[in-house]
């Protein structure tokens, strides 16, 4: 979502691309993306939401940064003319790669320069180099692929872990722990590392994720929702907006505005490569595959 900063006669024009990342990063990146303010904007303001994911991001003409996983909404005022890169790590792939804790990342923005020193500088200047946006990302994407030789295995639990929530949709994540034939203990810890998040933060994410590929699906903002929306979501505006739990009822009528306002933002703009969203798009076609053999 953008608006003009006060007093500004522009109005906001941006682009923001996702694309999956070349084949042999995806058991470690979601996707690469692109988003650039056009020179004859007004400043944009790029509004983020939790997705349980960290990301390595450089704006063009600055030092590269890493992202660690968000537990709440953040807002970046873009400058007309702005282009940013990023990748987006599959949620626990960021501390195989870089051999950190997932959760010494937790709502942190890290200069790169701090974890790699002069070659995260030498990065940035040769993504300021770039003839083009689109291999400026494909530099960050040869960043991640420069690192895979000496990540650390994922681990597969936490990954079977997500594997389950994500496309089931589940409200159940206290026997998640016993169906891995693990503790509750110990699936915590494995999450804490790995993903930086407790099961059910990282849950809650997904479910709101849904929520919103699910909401787009409405051609206008209304009081009613259809039922398959409010099963598998939380309530946006205490849960997000405000941090607090969610107590797991269905979102009300009224929030469908908020979020489909919520949609204009460019972190949510384009799901087709979105974590959340590609694991909702394969369920559902495994569902319908399903129904029209039965």
């Amino acid at each position: 979502m953008g608006s003009p900063e006060p007093g500004h006669p522009s109005t906001p024009v941006q682009t923001f691309r996702e694309r999956l990342p070349a084949s042999i990063l995806r058991s470690h990146v979601t996707c690469a993306w692109i988003q650039h303010v056009s020179p004859s904007s007004a400043p944009y303001t790029h509004r983020t939401i939790p997705n349980g994911s960290a990301e390595l991001i450089c704006q063009v003409g600055s030092s590269p940064r890493l992202v660690g996983p968000q537990t709440g909404p953040v807002e970046q005022i873009l400058s007309p003319g702005t282009t940013v890169v990023g990748i987006r790590f599959r949620p626990g792939a960021v501390s195989s790669l870089l051999a950190i804790p997932a959760f010494e990342l937790v709502d942190l923005s890290v200069a790169a320069k701090d974890l790699w020193g002069p070659v995260a500088v030498e990065l940035g200047e040769r993504v300021a180099g770039s003839p083009s946006s689109t291999e400026a990302a494909a530099i960050l994407e040869n960043t991640a692929l420069a690192l895979l030789p000496g990540a650390s295995t994922l681990d597969t639990i936490t990954l079977e872990a997500v594997r389950r929530l994500v496309p089931r949709a589940t409200d159940d994540v206290t026997s998640l722990a016993s169906s891995l034939d693990i503790s509750e203990r110990q699936l915590r810890r494995r999450f804490h590392v790995a993903i930086g998040l407790a099961p059910k933060v990282f849950h809650r994410m997904l479910r709101f994720q849904r929520f919103l590929a699910l909401s787009r699906e409405l051609e206008r903002p209304s009081t009613k929702m259809p039922p398959r929306i409010a099963h598998c979501s939380c309530r946006p505006r205490s849960c997000w907006i405000d941090g607090h739990s969610s107590d797991g009822q269905p979102v009300p009528g009224q929030d469908v505005r908020f979020v489909q306002d919520l949609q204009k933002s460019p972190s949510v703009a384009s799901k087709r490569a979105s974590y959340a969203w590609r694991a909702y798009r394969a369920s559902a076609a495994s569902a319908a595959h399903v129904r029209r053999a039965g």
